[in-house]
């Protein structure tokens, strides 16, 4: 998971719930601290630390080598993976979490052991009321942008895979926003240039329709440099074949 995997996790995550947490308690991973310490203050990532200021949630890290600060909240993950992954059968990553939000929400109101009710009753009576209200999810989606650079045969790469852009964008800069089950394009103005259906299979081409049309085949970016130099005129010594027969025997 890179930075912008984290950053769509945790807007997800507070739309799913329907509000914001005051205090967001992460690991110490890259993803979240870059640098310093518990003394001199730690360097959070950028891309983090700018989304939580922009919503008003601080930012609060588990004490290293300590697993009791995060108390039981891990446990969820096995459970998942031993009662919702085994045998599950799904077409695409859509259809997976449809199945998975629809699997959540049937636990989520069966009687937990831990609490002596349902995580849901819990949530809905008591913790419900501590969250804050939420922006438009619009406003948000510009921290999971994510600049890419177009090959020169005009395609981006996200996922493992490659996403056609209009040709003309070759050897420039694109930003590109994962969404749902979309991709989308667009270019250094804001402005959309295309989008595509999310592929998950490794090296997979998603192509662009009418990328090669003429009104996209201009270029908008050329080389500085030149790549190769053509000169007409060629410095050769002549020489006559005599040489190379004295040379030849000796």
């Amino acid at each position: 998971m890179d930075v912008y995997g984290l950053t769509t996790c945790l807007i997800e995550a507070f739309f799913h719930f329907g509000g914001l947490t005051n205090v967001v308690l992460t690991d110490h991973m890259k993803t979240v601290v870059t640098g310093g310490d518990e003394e001199s203050g730690y360097v959070f990532n950028p891309q983090i630390e700018d989304l939580c200021r922009y919503l008003g949630v601080s930012i609060k890290l588990c004490r290293p080598r300590r697993p009791q600060t995060k108390g039981k909240v891990e446990r969820s993950i096995g459970y998942a993976k031993n009662n919702f992954w085994p045998a599950r059968k799904f077409s695409d990553l859509e259809d997976l979490n449809t199945q998975a939000l629809s699997w959540a929400n049937i636990r989520d109101m069966q009687i937990h052991p831990s609490i002596g009710t349902t995580p849901m009753e819990t949530f809905n009576n008591i913790e419900r009321h501590f969250l804050s209200s939420l922006p438009k999810r619009a406003e948000l989606e510009r921290f999971a942008k994510r600049t890419r650079k177009v090959s020169l045969d005009g395609f981006v790469s996200f996922g493992h895979a490659s996403y056609g852009v209009p040709v003309k964008y070759a050897g420039g800069f694109v930003t590109i926003l994962p969404k749902r089950s979309k991709l989308y394009i667009y270019d250094q103005d804001g402005a959309e240039i295309g989008t595509h259906d999310l592929i998950f299979k490794l090296r997979s081409t998603a192509y662009m329709e009418n990328r090669d049309s003429k009104e996209n085949s201009q270029p908008l970016y050329i080389p500085k440099r030149k790549r190769a130099h053509y000169s007409d005129v060629a410095d050769i010594e002549i020489r006559p074949l005599s040489v190379y027969e004295e040379l030849s025997n000796v």
